[in-house]
């Protein structure tokens, strides 16, 4: 009982942090929109790409541990 205890919990940890990082590529990806409405068009361009790609690279990689996960 235990180990499947151990094994949920790892499990409930794992989807918090896919939920995390979910929701920080939606935030990346409100605030590129907001960007583009201004002047600031170059911020997104740059160093919003790369935290964005790194981001959904990590969600890629935990999702692809799951061959059963059917995205929302």
């Amino acid at each position: 009982m235990h180990h499947v205890l151990y094994e949920w919990s790892e499990l409930v940890e794992i989807d918090k942090h896919v939920e995390q990082l979910e929701l920080a590529i939606a935030s990346i990806d409100q605030l590129a929109k907001s960007l583009h409405k201004t002047d600031n068009k170059h911020l997104y361009d740059s160093s919003l790409i790369i935290i964005r790609n790194e981001l959904k690279q990590q969600l890629e990689d935990i999702l692809s541990q799951f061959p059963n996960y059917h995205a929302k």
